[in-house]
């Protein structure tokens, strides 16, 4: 079983939580949020709301902060400030996208002190991962696992219970991703497929896995 905790892909054969974008698909399960790239992110978030009420919505995001692109930093951290409080409304894990905004990120969330599970998607930033982890956020892991010898260095450090694994927008299936992490965890593939499912049913409370 291998779980998908983000991608766009709107087929998959796996467990995977699809991002939705603000519309609810058809089926399976989705996450759903303003991503920091809308350029007029806080006039969505009255919808956002209605969606998150849908039983196939299991999760917020992904939202966040981009200091790359997007609009003015100040209107990204009120829409990532509001989405965390319809977050912890709803008892939803949030998916984060964040980009060179890791004091900032870290700023908002000790100022709000959010109970819901903060997972940063497509993490891929070795230097700042014990930080991270000592702050509570769970740690999602995508293509770069593959390719980058730091983050590879540095999952191996990662306790186990905060990691998670996702192919977001890439071609490259789930299992080259769980397979690379069983490596360098030194675990068999059925172990590390174990050990993602365990959280994901801890963390994605909504989500009904067999």
């Amino acid at each position: 079983m291998f779980v998908n905790i983000h991608t766009h892909k709107k087929q998959s054969a796996n467990l995977a939580i699809l991002n939705a974008d603000l519309t609810a698909p058809d089926s399976g399960v989705f996450s759903c949020g303003i991503h920091p790239w809308n350029m007029d992110p806080l006039a969505h978030l009255n919808r956002l709301e209605h969606i998150l009420t849908h039983e196939r919505c299991v999760a917020l995001g992904e939202c966040g902060l981009d200091k790359l692109k997007g609009p003015d930093l100040s209107l990204q951290e009120a829409s990532f400030n509001a989405q965390l409080q319809l977050a912890m409304k709803f008892d939803l894990p949030c998916i984060i996208h964040c980009v060179r905004s890791y004091d900032e990120l870290i700023r908002i969330c000790n100022q709000l002190n959010p109970k819901s599970p903060l997972i940063i998607h497509g993490f891929n930033k070795s230097k700042i991962s014990d930080r991270l982890i000592k702050k509570g956020f769970y740690l999602s892991f995508g293509h770069d696992l593959l390719t980058n010898i730091s983050l590879q260095e540095a999952f191996k450090d990662i306790p186990l219970d905060r990691i998670f694994l996702e192919n977001d927008d890439s071609s490259i299936e789930i299992e080259k991703i769980y397979e690379c992490a069983a490596n360098l965890k030194e675990l068999t593939l059925q172990e590390m497929q174990g050990s993602i499912l365990k959280n994901t049913k801890q963390v994605f409370r909504k989500w009904q896995i067999g």
